[in-house]
């Protein structure tokens, strides 16, 4: 943050709850230049075509639907700037997996959403469907605005993304997930 001018930051979310929290964060308090809105949980955002030059987006597609997230694939092209680039995270095989680990040990202590988690998700049937390139998503509201439609857990093979994605970007970089990092990561380039 050291390196960015405030007024050059935007950010948006679904959840009024979560705008707050960023502007306490970024110690804004009605009187900084970070903008910071509330959107609707599909595009299109308000900003003109071409306006961004990166955008960044921490486990978003970890959550989404496939109707909701190819939605915002595609505002975030229409958004992006030529040769632009998106930073995100995901979760890939690697997070299957370790659902799978954990059924299996049954060594650690689960809170109500890992238990959820486990039950949707970490079977070996899922695991298949997404070998197979299905993309995974388990509905379930998060509370706030966050409901069953657009929202839930999510698991996006790579065989997806490179058949999908590319309709719109570029793949610069990805990193599957692993034991140091629970989601995978990708930078993307708008085509």
């Amino acid at each position: 943050m050291k390196d960015i001018h405030p007024e050059n930051l935007y950010g948006s979310d679904v959840t009024n709850d979560f705008i707050d929290i960023y502007h306490n964060t970024f110690f804004c308090n009605n009187n900084c230049n970070v903008l910071f809105d509330t959107n609707n949980p599909f595009p299109p955002l308000k900003y003109s075509a071409e306006s961004f030059d990166i955008i960044i987006e921490y486990s978003l597609f970890s959550h989404l639907s496939e109707e909701a997230h190819l939605a915002w694939l595609s505002e975030y092209f229409r958004i992006l700037k030529p040769e632009g680039l998106v930073f995100l995270t995901l979760r890939q095989s690697f997070f299957l997996k370790n659902l799978g680990k954990i059924r299996e040990t049954g060594d650690e202590i689960l809170d109500q959403y890992e238990l959820s988690l486990q039950e949707r998700l970490g079977n070996n049937s899922t695991l298949e469907r997404l070998n197979n390139g299905e993309y995974i998503f388990s509905p379930g509201g998060g509370g706030y605005e966050m409901t069953n439609d657009f929202y839930g857990d999510t698991v996006i093979p790579t065989s997806y993304i490179l058949s999908i994605w590319v309709e719109w970007f570029d793949i610069v970089e990805h990193y599957e997930g692993s034991n140091t990092f629970q989601q995978s990561f990708i930078c993307l380039k708008k085509s």
